[in-house]
């Protein structure tokens, strides 16, 4: 059974399912991730938090009809599109299921590869997760996941900028994995060895107004467990005066080409 946090991300996602391959920024970053992963024929692939497979069907194309894919994912409608994909593809080595990856049970010492694109920080205890992930992986084997710097993304970074005015605790996501050594750190206490922590700057310039307009959004993105959606506690009139804060907060930051988005991508490796 799912936590209400778990869940809540569940229900997310799959009222994104629709939109969530549209654009270029996803496949992008399947491909850092492909490109330093390293997956090979024959190999077999765990793909955590699989979504609508974007990472897992380029895997099973790595690995040939002599390897597997498995892709994970709590996301029902976006498992949907995965196993679309895989049907039209016609992949015959690649499997989804819908399980909470947290508690799902898998062979150790199973797998060559583990990939988690774009998702290991809604993780709520990320050293856990990746302890399992040590036990699933062959001797050898390698886990592949990206992240972001603290300052990325410029709607969530401005939100937790304008929270402790509220005395809301709202800790920018990427803050779960922190700094590269803290990472580093982290994957080295698990046993991890031969750590590679790569940056790639995918950020660019946007538009004002389409920033303000993501406020709603914003506020309805799940947190953690003890406080889903912090901002929703507040009245109404503090609410609104959050959301003026939030305005004038990327107001200062606009420049005559919009305001700079950072989107400093950090992709891991790491090998048992």
């Amino acid at each position: 059974m799912l936590t209400p946090y778990q869940q809540a991300i569940a229900n997310l996602y799959n009222q994104r399912s629709g939109t969530y391959d549209q654009g270029d920024f996803h496949p992008k970053l399947v491909d850092l991730l492909l490109s330093y992963l390293d997956v090979k024929p024959q190999q077999n692939v765990l793909d955590i938090a699989t979504g609508t497979g974007l990472m897992a069907v380029e895997c099973s194309k790595k690995v040939g009809d002599y390897g597997y894919v498995i892709g994970v994912d709590i996301a029902e409608l976006m498992l949907k599109k995965a196993q679309e994909k895989a049907q039209i593809l016609n992949l015959n080595n690649l499997e989804f299921l819908e399980a909470d990856i947290e508690n799902l049970e898998l062979p150790k010492q199973k797998f060559e590869r583990i990939s988690c694109c774009a998702a290991m920080v809604m993780f709520n205890d990320i050293s856990n997760l990746l302890n399992r992930c040590y036990d699933w992986l062959k001797l050898g084997g390698k886990i592949g996941f990206n992240y972001w710097s603290e300052t990325s993304f410029i709607e969530g970074y401005t939100l937790s900028k304008i929270a402790p005015k509220y005395n809301i605790n709202f800790p920018h996501w990427h803050k779960k994995i922190g700094s590269k050594e803290t990472c580093y750190n982290l994957l080295k206490s698990v046993g991890f060895k031969n750590i590679e922590i790569h940056q790639d700057q995918l950020g660019h310039y946007v538009n004002l107004e389409t920033v303000k307009n993501k406020w709603q959004m914003m506020i309805n993105f799940p947190v953690n467990n003890n406080n889903l959606f912090p901002f929703q506690t507040l009245s109404k009139e503090k609410l609104e005066a959050a959301k003026l804060d939030y305005y004038q907060e990327l107001e200062t930051r606009l420049t005559p080409k919009g305001i700079w988005n950072e989107i400093m991508t950090l992709t891991v490796i790491a090998e048992k």
